[in-house]
């Protein structure tokens, strides 16, 4: 027992001295396991993107089981063939080195091992014998902290190669353009070399001699353990020259610096994007901004959503994105004024709760909301309009007129159920939302569409391959989408592009149009079972163009867009018309259902659970005195009398001022029988206040809702300042703008007051007010 004593002992005391030396000096793992480049992919694998670290370098990380085992093999053939069988440390080695250096006069061989050459990597020092005892106590530190497999994948990861090129998944990228396993003997022989010097033997170098003299030693190694047969050791020495560096890739930037700051901890990120896809469109954007930067529109950005696979298939930020015009900027982040593009949404909520169908009458007049006056494109009114003409036209104040039947606030959370983030609180928004009164990005208004060729069910569209999408969250009826579909197919629109009229190759697909307010920007969103597609284009710097109008110039080249899809065979079927409609039949003027007694119908698709219940307002059923031809209501008749029932169209008073107004004849009731009583019936409606001519004076300091005028009748009336209606009531008030203004009224009964004029008058703080 004795004689083991001392043995143990020593072994003890090495055991300790080496605890000791482990606390004392630990391993600096970060060194050992540096920060990794952000490395982006097309979704087919192929490398889209590769980032500098922090530190400027270009690494990319091999798992061990990822490497192939030919690289292993030429790797411990050239550096360390024992590795797998030492503890750190190669004595043989050392000793050989040793000698081969006493004989050459020189240093001709360190004998490091694999794990040494790690320690050196790790901890950089000047060659000489100090460096090579603290490598050598570092390697069996190492040897003790990891697995001979985990050393190796350490090694073949933080090996220099030259610049900043650190690691063989970097260097097989950057000089030979493909990954470690692609890599040929020849080629794997070649990053074997780099590293025994890097600075020295880099391939772009002088030193031709040097390489080929380390490259055919190594090839004739390889040849006489059988990794290369005759015929590649041949090949391998014919070569003359070597690869240059490659480029980095430079690919869909603009997506990949959204990707790296959206998953900053993700190093590898496979995305969805269809590399064909992306390149066609990539192509199509700059051919078609050459056709149109003379207009001063300087910026397009595009989104592509496959909705069958719910992902994102091709993304542009901007058609160049060195640009000097703002190129670098994401445009399908920015936050912008959607126009119209809201719309739909809006529709399609009427008619998911009941509020209308594609056919019920909708109110098109100047109207005004305090001091909010709405307007149609050119100013052009309709008087009633169908929904679908409204919707398909974008007419602006239909639009208005139902977000205020419906609720802004039902509509401002029907927004965040679709996400868009973008918005802010409830507060900051009026009813001019639904033209574009609000900031949303280009991403989230184009997966928002996503909801109609996706039957009403919102999906999360997936970024990255092989992300966890949510299940689709309802939003509307598959036959609301539908039927927003087929308003949003039709061509006869005034946003069909004049560049496309007569092309007959002409893609099936929904769209809608918007233009912000002072033409900043111009939007076209379309849609059909298998894509859906938005196109923004304005300037980043927000300079305004007359020329900046979604159907001008956004909505050809979403046009273009969807045929490049079709010609490659995608997107060329329709939507089916789902079970959850019926067709009703309605009153053929109004598309609302028929008072009794109607009898001009027609029929409409209407969602089964949903059929709107308003009925027509517009006929009315009268007795008729068949002598008189009088309106004689049920109090005064009796049997001895003949009466008649007639249906006659009669407008509220409202839109029938607005048809008189413009000479449009309409049908008169008959007079209505005294004995009906209702004086209301044959008294005119008066102005009360103002009066005629009345002049009112403010400072031009006070907030135009702070100058307020009181209108008042002497009954309820509706209101009509400058031939738009601002409300109904005996008492109004109007927000004053400056300049003479025409007040006039009518009553449930269609009869006019007579009219005034009021002359509003707005001074400068420093103004004398004189007295009138």
């Amino acid at each position: 027992m004795r004689k083991y004593k001392k043995p143990i002992l020593i072994i003890a005391v090495l055991l300790f001295i080496l605890f000791l030396f482990d606390r004392i000096f630990p391993l600096p793992k970060e060194r050992l396991f540096p920060e990794k480049s952000t490395i982006v992919y097309y979704k087919s694998g192929k490398l889209a993107r590769l980032y500098l670290t922090g530190d400027d370098k270009v690494r990319i990380f091999i798992p061990y089981n990822k490497i192939p085992k030919k690289i292993i093999k030429i790797f411990l053939i050239s550096e360390d063939r024992y590795f797998f069988y030492h503890f750190g440390i190669n004595p043989l080695s050392i000793v050989r080195a040793f000698i081969n250096n006493i004989k050459a006069k020189k240093v001709v061989s360190g004998g490091s091992t694999i794990t040494m050459q790690i320690a050196r990597m790790m901890e950089p020092k000047n060659r000489n014998i100090l460096s090579k005892i603290i490598e050598a106590a570092r390697a069996v530190q190492l040897e003790l902290h990891y697995s001979k497999k985990k050393l190796m994948e350490i090694y073949l990861n933080i090996t220099p190669y030259g610049s900043n090129i650190e690691g063989i998944g970097a260097a097989s990228r950057i000089y030979f353009g493909k990954p470690v396993t692609a890599l040929n003997s020849q080629e794997i022989a070649l990053l074997t070399i780099i590293p025994k010097n890097p600075n020295l033997l880099n391939l772009k170098g002088k030193n031709r001699k040097k390489i080929f003299k380390y490259y055919k030693k190594l090839l004739k190694k390889l040849k006489s353990k059988k990794i290369l047969n005759r015929a590649d050791y041949l090949r391998g020495l014919k070569i003359k020259s070597f690869p240059s560096k490659k480029p980095l890739p430079f690919n869909i930037p603009h997506f990949s610096d959204f990707l790296k700051t959206k998953f900053p901890k993700n190093k590898k990120l496979i995305t969805t994007i269809d590399y064909n896809t992306q390149k066609g469109i990539e192509k199509i954007v700059k051919n078609y901004y050459q056709s149109i930067k003379n207009l001063m529109v300087k910026n397009l950005s595009v989104v592509v959503i496959n909705n069958r696979e719910k992902t994102f298939e091709a993304i542009i930020g901007s058609q160049d994105y060195f640009d000097k015009n703002g190129g670098q900027i994401k445009g399908f982040l920015s936050l912008r004024s959607p126009g119209s593009t809201l719309k739909p949404f809006l529709y399609a909520f009427a008619i998911e709760n009941g509020f209308l169908n594609t056919d019920t009458l909708l109110k098109d007049i100047p109207i005004e909301f305090k001091a909010y006056a709405p307007k149609n494109y050119k100013d052009i009114y309709r008087g009633l309009v169908p929904a679908k003409t409204a919707l398909a036209q974008s007419l602006n104040v239909p639009a208005v007129n139902l977000l205020k039947e419906v609720g802004l606030e039902k509509f401002y959370n029907l927004l965040g159920r679709l996400k868009f983030n973008s918005l802010k609180s409830f507060d900051n928004y009026g009813l001019s939302i639904i033209l574009g009164g609000c900031s949303i990005n280009l991403l989230e208004l184009t997966r928002a569409y996503t909801v109609f060729p996706l039957g009403g069910k919102l999906y999360d569209i997936r970024y990255l391959k092989g992300e966890k999408g949510l299940r689709g969250r309802k939003i509307y009826s598959p036959g609301t989408t539908y039927l927003i579909s087929k308003i949003l197919s039709e061509h006869q629109r005034p946003d069909f592009p004049e560049s496309w009229r007569y092309i007959e190759n002409i893609p099936i697909i929904a769209w809608k149009t918007g233009t912000s307010y002072g033409h900043f920007d111009a939007w076209s969103v379309g849609y059909n079972p298998d894509f859906t597609v938005g196109v923004w284009s304005g300037n980043f710097d927000n300079e305004s163009s007359a020329d900046i109008v979604g159907a001008r110039i956004a909505t050809p080249l979403l046009f273009e867009i969807f045929n490049f899809l079709k010609n490659r065979g995608r997107g060329e079927k329709w939507f089916k018309k789902p079970n959850d409609l019926i067709k009703i039949e309605v009153c053929r003027y109004s598309g609302m259902l028929p008072i009794e007694g109607e009898k001009n119908l027609k029929q409409v698709l209407v969602l089964k659970n949903r059929v709107p219940r308003k009925k027509c307002p517009y006929h009315k059923k009268f007795f008729i005195d068949k002598k008189t031809g009088k309106i004689v209501c049920p109090s005064v008749m009796n049997d001895k009398e003949d009466y008649e029932e007639k249906i006659f169209r009669v407008y509220p008073p409202d839109i029938a001022f607005w048809y008189r107004k413009r000479g449009i004849l309409l049908e008169k009731l008959p007079a209505r029988d005294r004995r009906c009583g209702d004086v209301s019936n044959y008294k005119t409606a008066k102005i009360i206040f103002p009066e005629d001519k009345q002049v009112f004076i403010f400072p031009g300091n006070t907030n135009i809702e702070k100058r307020k005028i009181p209108l008042k009748s002497d009954m309820s009336v509706y209101w009509f300042v400058d031939n738009r209606f601002i409300g109904k009531g005996f008492k109004m008030f109007y927000s004053a703008k400056q300049g003479i203004h025409k007040i006039e009224i009518i009553d449930e009964n269609g009869n006019q007051g007579k009219p005034v004029s009021i002359n509003i008058k707005i001074f400068g703080k420093d103004d004398i007010i004189l007295r009138q």
